[in-house]
């Protein structure tokens, strides 16, 4: 994960004003896309939104606009879609990767207050956005506001509190995991939440289902970063360097040996605004 000590217990993704920021978030969301795991979540999520047809979307979060381009060709020519983010510096960065006849156009908003009219938009799409809000529940309010009626919010969020990394030593392993996720997302399980949070904000929920992420070393270790894992396990007395080094060692003996396990739960839920 991208982490920032200016931004304590959150990730750099929390680094709304920080233009500083888009190129780092960027290259990080370029290869985290690139993942077989990840990119059967995203066309799971098109595919859901397509079976509504809908004139316009919003793809709340859309960062540097990996799905933006693909929502365009949803809509079609006649219809439009909305790429909100509150971060200034990836809106810029997605603006470089959309064609100019692309029907999109980027709006800077955070999503506790959007800038759309009650019940304008067909259908609402958001992608690992609510684990990094400390209230999730006023984001998805915003939702269900702006869609209308019958219209169709679907949200995919990762559940980090399920990750599962086999290790020898695992109650360790699992208290690193815990630290990490504490450190780094507001809400770390906001994955197990999402039909809660679809039904608090007036929305029926339709659909739950769970996709597995099987993560190798190198996918993990990017975004939890196994030595400032253990790093922080020494800085709260957890490991000792020693047994640090040896924490990490069985990590990399485990990807030598091909038996590296490693498994990140993803949610996806679709909930309808009633008529």
């Amino acid at each position: 994960m991208v982490e920032d000590a200016a931004y304590p217990n959150s990730s750099l993704f929390a680094a709304l004003d920080d233009v500083t920021a888009a190129p780092v978030l960027g290259a990080y969301l370029d290869h985290f896309a690139a993942d077989p795991g990840v990119r059967a979540v995203k066309n799971r999520s098109l595919d859901l939104l397509a079976a509504a047809s809908p004139a316009t979307v919003l793809d709340l979060g859309c960062g540097a606009g990996h799905d933006l381009t693909p929502l365009a060709s949803l809509v079609g020519p006649a219809g439009h879609v909305f790429g909100v983010d509150a971060n200034a510096g990836m809106l810029a960065l997605a603006r470089t990767r959309l064609a100019p006849s692309t029907p999109v156009t980027l709006v800077r908003a955070h999503s506790h207050c959007l800038p759309f009219a009650n019940a304008s938009i067909a259908a609402v799409r958001c992608e690992r956005l609510l684990l990094h809000d400390a209230q999730p529940h006023r984001t998805v309010v915003e939702m269900a506001r702006a869609v209308v009626p019958k219209g169709r919010v679907v949200l995919t969020e990762p559940d980090w509190g399920g990750l599962a990394l086999h290790h020898p030593d695992q109650s360790v392993t699992d208290r690193l995991l815990t630290g990490f996720t504490a450190r780094n997302f507001a809400t770390p399980q906001a994955g197990r939440m999402l039909p809660s949070l679809l039904r608090s904000a007036g929305l029926t929920p339709v659909l739950i289902e769970i996709q597995p992420q099987i993560c190798d070393y190198d996918l993990i270790d990017m975004m939890v970063e196994f030595r400032d894992c253990a790093f922080w396990g020494e800085q709260q007395g957890l490991l000792s360097r020693g047994q640090s080094e040896s924490w990490l060692s069985m990590l990399r003996s485990a990807r030598d040996k091909g038996v590296f396990t490693c498994a990140l739960p993803h949610f996806i839920a679709v909930g309808i605004k009633p008529s």
